[in-house]
């Protein structure tokens, strides 16, 4: 063996002995608690973290509502309305320019059904 193998090995043997005393210790402290103590550490442990939480929760929602929210606001920004407002003053740019177009008459009588469609007759 390699001096190397055999620092891994008493690393790992100083490792289990130190993780065994540090089992035994806790457990004794644990079983030399007496109820007042042993209480405090739950209430530290469980309690303080639960009410903490409990405490965050109305504000986490509020917060994540309130994306949520913004979002929607954010994706109908732009209304029906406002939507067909635009095609409507399109079809009336479109048809200035229509009616600058010249051609053959059959050309302008297909423009002019054109104008018809867009004007909405």
């Amino acid at each position: 063996m390699n001096i190397k193998n055999l620092l891994k090995k008493k690393i790992k043997k100083l490792l289990n002995d130190n993780e065994s005393k540090l089992h035994e210790k806790t457990k004794e402290t644990i079983e030399s608690l007496n109820k007042e103590e042993a209480m405090d550490i739950v209430y530290h442990k469980w309690i303080t973290p639960i009410i903490k939480g409990l405490y965050h929760l109305p504000i986490e929602l509020t917060e994540q509502l309130s994306q949520k929210v913004e979002a929607l606001q954010e994706k109908y920004a732009v209304t029906f309305a406002d939507i067909e407002s635009e095609i409507q003053e399109t079809e009336q740019e479109l048809l200035g320019y229509l009616n600058e177009l010249v051609g053959s008459e059959s050309d302008m009588v297909g423009l002019e059904e054109f104008k018809k469609i867009l004007a909405g007759e």
